[in-house]
């Protein structure tokens, strides 16, 4: 045999001997990592969804929020936060919204036998008949990790504290400089004679009426209540009318109806932002409260699974920073960057809290109190 017959028997034996090893192992998957081909898995889970190895399917896709109208309103419609939120996890949020926190509550007790909403969103002072009643549910039933960045201090086991708002007086400061009167710097100003048919106060029951009612009875209203609603006895004449909605206030101010109001000192952003003219913001002397707005989950809710998404989606940075930046709010998240003045933050070291137990405790008496001492007062237009 010549050389060059030996070298080609050599290959072909070679070659031979490879396919068969080869042949002898398992064959290499075409997914090697074993991810289903029909979705690529994200490096982090979706915020608001379950951490799962397939999509999860949307049984029920509405959920029902009840709250306020107005920002709460603006915000998932004007803001668009409703369609970023559909948009984000695939349900939506129906918005059944009353005029003042007690209404909030008192429609949640309402059906607590048969829900048929998912989550409350109000003032604490409301919010906290539903906590003694025991009609939310506890928050580890849910898997919620926007609350990672949520302060500490306003997570409760059954709600979370979502925004903080502080009293105050915003008012028509051209009214002010036009007639060389001095900017307010106390509720009390209110009762001045030149301000006849020009004041507001917030409907009652309301936590921003108990901040002023709080200032006037000296942070001490168990005991000097009558002293509080005195004084306001004295404002009663110069109101305007009494208000359902911030939104009202602003729309009779930016009106000319009204040039000053007790209500929330935040109302400045909104004013600004939202209404698009310009106020001037008092922080009144007789103390600076503040109030929580709370977040609560019903029991034996109508979409379980949803209500977790929208209660975590609501304390996700997105929609915490978009209600700051659009109607200046001070929302209970770590992440949260304000640009330009910080009214709730300037004033920290000196932010009250209302007694959330006296107010639920002695709610019919001062209302009793305010419909003789407010709403029955002539006025003085």
């Amino acid at each position: 045999m010549n050389m060059k017959k030996t070298w080609i028997i050599l290959l072909c034996v070679t070659m031979l001997f490879a396919l068969v090893l080869t042949g002898c192992g398992e064959a290499a998957p075409d997914n090697a990592n074993n991810q289903p081909k029909s979705w690529n898995v994200p490096d982090r889970p979706v915020v608001g969804l379950p951490t799962t190895t397939t999509p999860p399917a949307i049984t029920n896709p509405i959920v029902g929020l009840l709250s306020w109208g107005g920002t709460i309103e603006e915000s998932l419609i004007d803001y668009k936060q409703a369609d970023a939120f559909k948009a984000a996890t695939g349900y939506t949020c129906e918005l059944t919204s009353k005029s003042d926190s007690a209404t909030i509550i008192a429609t949640a007790l309402a059906q607590v036998a048969n829900p048929v909403i998912d989550l409350v969103w109000c003032d604490k002072g409301a919010f906290m008949a539903g906590v003694n009643q025991d009609i939310f549910q506890p928050l580890s039933n849910f898997d919620l990790p926007s609350l990672e960045h949520v302060f500490e201090s306003a997570i409760f086991p059954t709600y979370c504290h979502q925004e903080i708002t502080i009293g105050g007086m915003i008012f028509a400061y051209e009214e002010f400089d036009k007639n060389g009167w001095p900017y307010p710097n106390a509720y009390f100003d209110l009762a001045n004679p030149n301000y006849a048919g020009r004041v507001t106060l917030d409907q009652y029951p309301s936590n921003y009426t108990d901040f002023v009612i709080f200032g006037f009875a000296d942070d001490d209203p168990a005991n000097k209540i009558d002293q509080a609603f005195a004084k306001l006895r004295q404002i009663a004449p110069n109101l305007f009318e009494i208000s359902e909605t911030k939104s009202q206030v602003l729309e009779w101010m930016k009106a000319g109806n009204t040039w000053i109001s007790a209500y929330v000192a935040t109302m400045y952003y909104e004013a600004v932002s939202v209404y698009e003219f310009e106020v001037g913001y008092a922080l009144p002397s007789e103390g600076i409260y503040s109030v929580p707005q709370c977040i609560g989950i019903m029991k034996n809710c109508p979409n379980q699974e949803g209500a977790g998404v929208l209660f975590n989606w609501l304390f996700g940075i997105d929609f915490m920073q978009n209600r700051c930046d659009t109607h200046g709010k001070s929302p209970c998240n770590k992440l949260i960057q304000r640009e330009g003045l910080d009214i709730v933050g300037s004033v920290s070291d000196q932010i009250k809290n209302l007694d959330f137990n006296l107010i639920f405790d002695q709610r019919d008496a001062w209302l009793e109190l305010w419909n003789e001492n407010v709403l029955s007062v002539p006025r003085n237009y």
